[in-house]
């Protein structure tokens, strides 16, 4: 990963800042509801200075990479679990009365 502007960081995942959507889960605690991410923390790679990917990870063992718009174009083929489950939760929000707002 040599090279000016690539660079590799850790990150943890705290919802609902920093954590996808779709991973959230929301707990209701004596205080009131507390969203938890499914993910203790992310990996971020960047090439050349832009996001390439970002990989959330779990003590559990379980990830889920989500890939730019070059990466994809330059890798041909990824694992698509992150769109997928992104779509399926996208298709559970609902829908906004709003469409000028």
């Amino acid at each position: 990963m040599s090279g000016l502007g690539n660079s590799a960081t850790h990150e943890s995942a705290s919802a609902p800042d920093n954590c996808p959507p779709q991973y959230i889960r929301y707990l209701e605690r004596p205080n009131g509801v507390v969203p938890i991410c499914k993910f203790s923390g992310a990996v971020v790679i960047k090439v050349r200075d832009d996001l390439w990917s970002r990989t959330w990870w779990a003590f559990d063992g379980d990830s889920v990479t989500a890939f730019s718009w070059e990466a994809k174009q330059q890798l041909g083929q990824w694992d698509p679990r992150f769109d997928e489950d992104y779509a399926r939760w996208l298709a559970t929000q609902p829908v906004s009365e709003c469409s000028g707002c």
